[in-house]
């Protein structure tokens, strides 16, 4: 198919738009490789102990957004050309405008002052057209952009979020978390992360399936949300896994978080169908140290969070 990429790419945005899809990487991949006939890729092999890879092909970070790019640039230089088709209409259009009108101040001849009346409206009338013709097209370029842009948020939202859960990614962690460090040295402040993994889980997913499974994730999700702040950040690190960032708190703080965590898991069970199913988690606790990078402050916490399970789980431990 021999379209330039900015036009691939707004058809391959119009057609996701049509079907009420969301221009992510993996549905513009999808719908990209359907458009241009082009043989996709395999997904890549799954890590051995990892999450089965996603079947959806998926277009190359720096490609996906190339083409959005190119998009934005196309919408951009319609507007661009209307201004100037604007701007140069109007400009000949007075000139001939200014021309009629000196013509009639001059004229004493009645029938030629009366073409000429007719011609000086007519221009005007042009003008006026010219203008309203414009102002369609800026309207629509204007009404083109803003969908581009709220569609972008869409899909920045998407690429940052865990789906279910509605909580960050892992893909995000990396960037929270250097902020975060960033903003601790400028400032001295603390920061502490609580690496969570949820006790038992595998057996509430065989016991009431799958669906069930999701449902509890999504109400840890509830408990944790209504002991953190605005300015602390949850995490769907893996299946069951969690990291919750938390600034401006010191190992102690966030041992009072995830203890009123505990408290609230086991006043408030998860009901379903009747029956109560109680969580509890494992967690460790790791505050950033002088000499602590993400990754280092990740390790940390990781390996707390390993001590807390092999002590009888449903705990909490420190980092060293």
């Amino acid at each position: 198919m021999s379209q330039v990429p900015s036009a691939i790419g707004l058809t391959v945005i119009d057609n996701l738009r049509a079907a009420g899809r969301s221009p992510s990487p993996e549905n513009y991949a999808e719908e990209y490789y359907r458009v241009t006939g082009e043989t996709p890729p395999p997904p890549p092999a799954a890590e051995p102990a990892g999450p089965p890879p996603d079947s959806t092909p998926m277009l190359d970070t720096r490609r996906f957004y190339e083409e959005i790019l190119a998009i934005i640039r196309a919408a951009v230089q319609s507007t661009l050309g209307t201004t100037e088709t604007l701007s140069r209409d109007l400009g000949e259009r007075q000139d001939a405008l200014s021309d009629s009108v000196e013509s009639f101040r001059k004229s004493r001849d009645r029938q030629e002052i009366l073409q000429l009346l007719g011609t000086i409206v007519n221009q005007s009338n042009g003008i006026r057209d010219t203008v309203e013709s414009s102002r369609r097209e800026l309207t629509e370029s204007r009404r083109e952009l803003e969908n581009i842009q709220k569609e972008l948020s869409e899909t920045r939202h998407e690429l940052n979020h865990d789906a279910l859960t509605g909580v960050l990614n892992r893909r995000a962690l990396e960037a929270t978390l250097t902020h975060d460090i960033a903003r601790v040295r400028r400032t001295g402040s603390h920061l502490t992360l609580a690496m969570i993994d949820l006790d038992h889980f595998k057996e509430i997913n065989d016991a009431y399936g799958h669906q069930v499974g999701d449902e509890v994730l999504i109400y840890f999700v509830g408990i944790a949300r209504a002991v953190m702040r605005q300015a602390d950040a949850l995490v769907r690190y893996g299946g069951d896994e969690f990291t919750m960032i938390l600034p401006d708190t010191d190992a102690r703080g966030a041992q009072l978080v995830l203890g009123r965590m505990h408290m609230l898991l086991g006043k408030t069970p998860f009901a379903r169908g009747g029956s109560a199913v109680f969580l509890g988690f494992s967690a460790g606790i790791a505050q950033l140290a002088a000499d602590d990078d993400d990754k280092a402050l990740l390790r940390r916490a990781d390996q707390a969070a390993y001590e807390a399970k092999q002590a009888g789980r449903n705990c909490i431990r420190g980092a060293q």
